[in-house]
């Protein structure tokens, strides 16, 4: 950090810039044939359409002195549309509204008092990063590059205080607002040490957006987009129906969800950035009918062990994408063809762990007035339809399925017309038994492919599928069970996957065999 001396002797090399800055301003917006060097409103129109959101300068009451700060860098390279364009667009979202061409005859009047009122009051407003940020990306718009205007604003750092340690997170978010590269941004959240990067969201969200830090009044909201950040979201009823209101999509980013029932979309986008599951059950609700708990008959000596008036379901139609999201603790218990944790359809689910989640189907039965009736389906924890999946983590999930009738099946994971790269599962298991089992014949599978999939470049570690009868009748564990798909597949699911320790075995009778193949093709459909 320079001494104070050293900083007056910056603030005059610094006023020497503004002195010949000051005489190009004079005949600034002229050519030599007279016609403007700069369309403002053109540049003001830009603004307006585009602007930049949420910008911390919005609670500055002295807007202009940040902003003639940084149009005195824009003109170190005389009339740089792009430059221009930028600066409208922090402007006009900044509530800044007076234009480009009122801004230019604000910083003719810069001086060496001005000057430090401009510093004092990006640090007042606590915006000095923020200043830093701005005037990179504006210089690295710039169709030109000079080291005298990187000298130049380097002088200005000094006199803002502007740690060198900054310096390196200012210089990637500079680099990630100029290439809009949003993925790198979310990638870096919770990441910043010294940056406040909620700072910079409005680079990053639609031009029409609102940031709330809580579902209440979410209806009302009219705006393009909603962003739940920072969130904590507590419910043990049906959470919230995210297709009322009338903005088109909403992002949960850094949310926390505990003890949640569920949410419901069907027509809007959702995304979940950075989101913390835990102690949830039914997180997505996956029926068509709204009525599906009142359409199945009990026996009247069973107690139920949930609140079906909990469950009433819905089908995500929505496109849903989940990224760097965790899944803890997650529970789930249901009857007959159960409620699984998660359903996603048409989305994409990248980079997410699920820890110590499970589903547990107690008592799987059909039931009429007179009779048992077969049970051609079971229990799933997770179903994918139509979702690219990547870099997903299952560690010590479980899905058991006990049968107290006939042909009992449950798997881990449904996969139906979706891509899966990159997965782990370690120490899961799924399970398939039960006390009436003795003349049915059970299907237990880790992850079933249902249609066209693709699986390459995952892991299995140490995961149990286990299928128990009670007799010698038919049991079929698999790994990853591939529906109706030829056999002659199975070799490639084997080479572009890799399995250590998986334990496939059926029980009949009185012990266990030692282990049935990893993969295999089964003819047991699950819906």
């Amino acid at each position: 950090m320079k001494t104070i001396v050293e900083l007056q002797d910056s603030i005059k090399g610094i006023t020497a810039n503004l002195q010949s800055i000051s005489m190009e301003l004079s005949e600034y917006g002229k050519t030599t044939d007279n016609a403007p060097a700069v369309d403002f409103a053109k540049v003001d129109a830009i603004g307006k359409n585009s602007f930049l959101p949420h910008h911390p300068l919005t609670n500055c009451p002295q807007k202009s002195r940040y902003l003639s700060l940084l149009l005195t860098i824009a003109l170190k390279n005389r009339g740089d549309l792009s430059a221009w364009q930028f600066l409208s667009r922090i402007a006009f979202g900044a509530g800044y509204t007076d234009g480009m061409e009122s801004l230019v005859a604000d910083a003719m009047t810069l001086n060496e008092t001005k000057l430090i009122q401009a510093t004092d009051t990006v640090n007042q407003y606590g915006l000095k990063h923020n200043f830093v940020v701005d005037s990179l990306v504006l210089y690295t718009v710039m169709q030109e590059k000079n080291s005298a205007l990187l000298e130049y604003m380097v002088s200005i750092y000094e006199i803002l205080g502007v740690e060198n340690a900054v310096m390196d997170e200012c210089l990637t978010m500079a680099q990630i607002i100029t290439e809009n590269d949003k993925e790198s941004y979310f990638d870096h959240v919770n990441k910043w040490k010294h940056l406040k990067q909620w700072d910079f969201l409005g680079y990053m969200v639609k031009r029409d957006s609102r940031i709330v830090h809580e579902l209440d009044d979410i209806e009302n909201y009219e705006e393009e987009q909603i962003v739940v950040l920072d969130a904590k979201i507590v419910g043990k009823q049906i959470l919230v129906d995210l297709d009322l209101g009338k903005s088109k999509d909403i992002m949960f980013l850094n949310c926390d969800f505990e003890k949640m029932s569920c949410i419901v979309a069907m027509k809007k986008q959702i995304v979940f950035e950075s989101c913390r599951f835990k102690e949830n059950y039914a997180l997505f609700k996956v029926s068509d009918s709204l009525d599906y708990h009142k359409n199945i008959t009990y026996p009247s000596n069973i107690n139920a062990v949930v609140d079906y008036n909990d469950y009433i379901q819905y089908n995500i139609q929505a496109w849903i994408n989940i990224k760097k999201s965790s899944f803890r603790n997650c529970d789930i218990k249901g009857y007959n063809s159960a409620i699984p944790l998660l359903k996603m359809e048409n989305g994409k689910m990248i980079g997410c762990v699920f820890s110590d989640c499970r589903m547990l189907n107690p008592r799987l039965y059909g039931w009429s007035s007179s009779s048992w009736e077969t049970v051609n389906t079971g229990g799933y924890l997770v179903h994918f339809v139509n979702t690219a999946v990547k870099d997903i983590s299952f560690n010590k999930c479980q899905n058991e399925t006990q049968c107290e009738s006939n042909n009992a099946t449950g798997c881990l994971i449904l996969l139906e017309n979706s891509n899966l790269s990159h997965g782990k599962f370690k120490k899961c298991l799924n399970w398939v038994g039960g006390n009436y089992g003795r003349y049915s014949h059970n299907y237990s599978f880790l992850l079933y492919l249902k249609n066209e999939n693709t699986v390459r470049d995952c892991s299995f570690e140490k995961i149990s599928c286990i299928a128990r009868n009670d007799s010698d009748h038919y049991v079929e564990p698999y790994a990853i069970a591939l529906y109706k798909i030829d056999a002659d597949k199975i070799e490639a699911y084997r080479q572009n996957n890799t399995f250590d320790e998986c334990y496939c075995p059926y029980y009949t009778g009185d012990y266990y065999s030692k282990g049935n193949e990893v993969i295999g093709v089964t003819d047991r459909e699950i819906e």
